[in-house]
This record gives structure tokens, sequence and C-alpha cells, in this order.
């Protein structure tokens, strides 16, 4: 309703403002910190729903939890494992950590696109630029001449 209001001129609604609640996110709103860890480590994309504006936590701050989990070197280099380019996700200390980015960046976990979310130091460094190219480059493709041989 509060898009037609603003579209013919009326008001705006408060509801308006108020983020999307499901009735999954009442129900998780009383999770603890452990339950919202697994549902995390479960499947990497369930951190969307702890990020979700409307998603309450009642009983911790959601987050400081957001903040752990997202400098988790341990998840990080399991979740990266299975795809790379998930790094854009995590902290930028982890970003700008050498082992989980060369993870990060193996063709095997999601290759060069992830290495764009590398900190400014890592996009440097000689080891992660042979890792990103590693399997990224056909075998007779000359860096120099910009040419297949």
């Amino acid at each position: 309703m509060g898009f037609f209001k603003n579209l013919f001129g009326g008001k705006k609604d408060d509801a308006d403002d108020a983020p999307f609640v499901s009735e999954d996110m009442l129900e998780r709103q009383e999770w603890s910190k452990e339950q919202w860890q697994d549902h995390v480590e479960e499947d990497w994309g369930n951190i969307w729903d702890l990020d979700d504006e409307g998603q309450k936590c009642n009983h911790f701050d959601k987050n400081e939890l957001l903040k752990e989990i997202k400098n988790n070197k341990e998840l990080a280099k399991k979740v990266l494992k299975k795809n790379g380019w998930v790094l854009d996700d995590f902290s930028d200390e982890l970003k700008n950590d050498k082992e989980v980015v060369l993870i990060a960046v193996s063709p095997d976990n999601g290759g060069a696109p992830a290495y764009r979310w590398a900190s400014e130091e890592l996009q440097k460094d000689p080891d992660v630029i042979a890792a990103t190219k590693k399997g990224n480059l056909a075998d007779d493709f000359d860096e120099d001449e910009g040419l297949y041989l």
C-alpha cells in the first residue's frame, strides 16, 4: 500500500521502512549462538539469514557474532575450499591472510575471480599471482607477448 501512497502523493507509512520478517526469522530470533554457527557452517549461504536486517537475535549481539564468523580462519578455509568466490564475505584481516587467499584463488576453488577480493598487499604477492594464474591461463599463453605460442 505504501508504494501507491507514494506514487499518488500520499504520506509514507512507518511500516514502509520496516524490514520484512518471516515466520522462520521469528523462530530463529530465539536461537543460541551455537545454533547460528551450526546453521552457517552447514551452508555458507545461510550467513545471509543472520545478516538480514530484519533478523533479530534475542540472546546475543548479532553483529558480534557476524564479526566472529567472518573472522574465523578455519571456517574460511573450509568454505573457500568449496567456493573461493566468497572471499569477499570474510573480514579484511582474512583477505590479507596469505594462506586463506591462496585457497580462494586456487583454480579448484574459484580461481582468478577471487583474486580481486584479496588485500592490495596480497594482490602484489608473487605466490598469490602465480596461484591465480595456475590453471586459469592456457599452458601455451605467453604473458609477455599476450599471444598463444
